[in-house]
């Protein structure tokens, strides 16, 4: 009988554990591909009777029970922050779908005049969950599971994840322009729109709503600044890869005002900017760990430093030139958003007139909620007859007040302790940028995009995108990512 030496077991072990993951990491890719296709296709508006959910939607939970059986506890942890986040708020959810003792429910802030109406129509006593529209709160729930698939798609992908995903959603983007410009080409009704409650007539791309595109293009102009920024084999500064970054980012910011966005316009001023602060961090950080700490003589020094505020002036030029792009198309008039933004929106002018009602409705319902999603079934409580139109309002147009309505406090907490975190993660990656740039870059760039959204947020809803669902909290496990010692 053959006795086989430790070292023998142990190669066949590797071999074979090596031959497993093959056909494992196989499937990743061809799952992630699949999703993300289905997802740019058919994520693009937060209706929830949009057809392609009934594509989508099983397709995610899929890829959760896929990715659950083959993702390990490292993986978990890179991802562990907005995975949390993901959990608690989904979490609230189940809870408010939880049906409650009368004698309770009742006792719930702002349910009198439901109560009232039951005796009216002398109905018994009903146990009732917390939200006042469970149906909406179990779409909300179900809708979480896209942005999970994505999160868990991402985590399981091998190294190098930042670069990958990135590059997947820039794609995405040009590829959005694209079908815009096929969409400007062609009749307002044309097949080019993917929607059938859309802005025709708009460049609107894989989205239903302008704005949600504009949001979009914004927010991965830091990911090309960071993607565009490296150093080649003589430690030099790859002059090739920023032009071209640059170049795409001239590209989208003249697009993004054709657009017609109001909000776009500041929000590609504000990602250009952020571009701008990623590309000066790179240039005064000198490069990687192994150049900043080699000795040079004065020489050289001076050198380097010629070089520095070379580049840092080729920064400030180009900020010029996007200023004076800008500046062109207002003189021209060339420019949709700017056109817009001198002309009266009946949309515009309904956000402010609801605003003070949406704020009452957030705080009478501080508690527990109204219950996610229940928004449009609300408001018609709220409602006053002078706003009453031949249309509905089916969301408040400002993200963080309907989700202090329909969430309550504890939703607000979980963000207010993310923020913390975030600010926690800012301190561990400045003292990290000398010495491990590259992820420290790619957090910038990531929290970057998630500014952009939040701000975007404050006049809209781009966040309930299934799209930006995902890329914002892929972000967040690109922003948290471990950096320096803690990323081993």
């Amino acid at each position: 009988m053959k006795v086989m030496s430790m070292n023998q077991s142990t190669q066949i072990l590797g071999e074979r554990a090596n031959g497993a993951a093959m056909p494992q990491n196989k499937m990743s890719k061809i799952l992630f591909y699949l999703f993300f296709a289905c997802l740019f296709l058919g994520g693009g508006t937060a209706r929830d009777d949009a057809l392609s959910l009934i594509i989508l939607r099983p397709l995610a939970i899929a890829v959760i029970g896929y990715c659950l059986l083959v993702i390990d506890k490292n993986q978990i942890n890179r991802i562990k922050i907005p995975l949390m986040t993901v959990l608690g708020l989904g979490l609230i959810m189940v809870i408010q779908l939880i049906p409650l003792p009368p004698a309770i429910w009742s006792m719930l802030p702002n349910r009198e005049l439901l109560v009232t109406f039951d005796k009216l129509a002398g109905l018994e006593p009903i146990w009732r969950p917390i939200s006042l529209s469970p149906s909406k709160t179990m779409n909300s729930l179900m809708a979480l599971s896209v942005g999970l698939a994505g999160l868990l798609l991402y985590a399981i992908q091998p190294a190098p994840r930042n670069p990958k995903i990135m590059v997947v959603f820039i794609i995405a983007g040009f590829a959005s322009t694209l079908l815009a410009f096929i969409q400007l080409s062609g009749p307002m009704d044309s097949i080019a729109y993917s929607y059938r409650i859309t802005n025709n007539g708009s460049l609107v791309g894989f989205f239903a709503n302008r704005n949600h595109h504009a949001t979009m293009l914004c927010a991965i102009i830091p990911m090309i600044a960071y993607l565009g920024l490296k150093y080649d084999d003589k430690s030099n500064l790859d002059y090739k890869s920023a032009l071209i970054a640059g170049a795409l980012i001239m590209f989208l910011f003249p697009f993004i005002l054709q657009i017609g966005s109001r909000s776009g316009i500041f929000q590609a001023v504000l990602s250009v900017v952020f571009a701008l602060i990623i590309a000066a961090i790179f240039i005064l950080n000198g490069g990687t760990k192994k150049q900043s700490h080699i000795k040079q003589d004065k020489w050289t020094n001076a050198q380097a430093v010629k070089k520095k505020r070379m580049q840092l002036a080729a920064i400030g030029l180009f900020f010029l030139v996007i200023l004076s792009i800008a500046a062109l198309s207002f003189y021209l008039s060339r420019a949709e958003a700017i056109d817009r933004l001198f002309k009266e929106d009946a949309i515009e002018d309904m956000r402010s007139l609801v605003l003070p009602i949406t704020t009452k409705m957030a705080s009478d319902f501080w508690l527990f909620g109204a219950g996610f999603g229940s928004f449009e079934h609300v408001y018609r409580i709220y409602e006053p007859h002078n706003l009453l139109r031949i249309t509905y309002l089916n969301q408040a147009h400002n993200d963080w007040v309907q989700f202090a309505i329909e969430g309550g406090i504890f939703p607000i907490l979980i963000i207010g302790a993310l923020f913390i975190k975030g600010m926690a993660q800012f301190k561990s990656l400045w003292t990290a940028r000398h010495d491990d740039i590259k992820n420290v870059l790619a957090a910038m760039a990531a929290a970057g995009s998630i500014i952009l959204c939040i701000f975007a947020s404050v006049g809209d809803y781009p966040v309930r995108t299934p799209i930006i669902t995902v890329f914002i909290i892929i972000s967040l496990a690109i922003y948290f990512k471990p950096v320096g010692n803690k990323a081993g």
